[in-house]
């Protein structure tokens, strides 16, 4: 009897998985280097003040080892300008004590959990928040061959904690020979390596048209 029960269960559990599956569904971005993903009760306009929190910084490790001013300000101010979403800002104070966590072991919380709570003191509607990787000892400005970046990134309503977008993005100098073999791709970033800067702003840049597209737009996530 206990064994049939236990097999009822996990049946019904089963059938539950498949009829609810995952809130997030993939959606076509515009870059060819960029994912994208929204919750499928996602509402247009719903968060439209949000706060972006101090982004972690990975160079050569696989965790984050700091978190970026630099890097924090250029995708504000990216949002800010690109979309019709207010940013508010945060001070540098909050980025300079986080840091100081990082520094002395003391990241006892989830990166999306200490973004809500900065966002919630904020009284925002909604916080990005997310990882940059860069390669270390490069200077982000120079046109270096070996520049590269992965961007990483989360929208998150304050009211319940709910994942509502995630994008992710990486792009890489290439090759002499990958340039030959991509000629129209590399005359039409200029025909020359570009700076880890020029990734990043790139990078920040789409995920703002997407967060603006899904603004105005209606999704229908049947059979997607």
């Amino acid at each position: 009897m206990q064994i049939k029960l236990q097999t009822l269960i996990t049946a019904v559990f089963i059938i539950c998985l498949s009829a609810c599956g995952s809130p997030m569904k993939s959606i076509k971005v515009n870059d060819p280097l960029g994912q994208s993903e929204v919750n499928k009760n996602y509402e247009a306009r719903r968060i439209n003040e949000v706060i972006v929190a101090p982004l972690d910084y990975i160079s050569d490790e696989t965790t984050p080892t700091s978190v970026s001013i630099e890097f924090t300000k250029s995708l504000a101010n990216i949002i800010s300008t690109r979309t019709s979403i207010n940013v508010i800002p945060i001070s540098e104070n909050n980025i300079a004590n986080i840091n100081g966590d990082f520094i002395n072991g003391k990241q006892a919380i989830s990166q999306k959990e200490r973004a809500v709570r900065l966002a919630r003191q904020a009284s925002a509607q909604g916080v990005i928040y997310g990882t940059v990787k860069v390669p270390p000892n490069i200077n982000i400005n120079d046109n270096a061959f070996l520049s590269s970046v992965a961007i990483n990134l989360w929208l998150v309503d304050v009211n319940g904690s709910e994942l509502m977008w995630e994008f992710s993005y990486s792009d890489r100098n290439k090759s002499l020979s990958e340039n030959i073999l991509a000629i129209d791709q590399f005359m039409a970033k200029g025909g020359h390596s570009r700076s880890t800067k020029q990734m990043l702003d790139a990078g920040f840049s789409a995920a703002a048209d997407e967060l603006e597209v899904l603004r105005g737009s209606v999704f229908s996530f049947s059979g997607k």
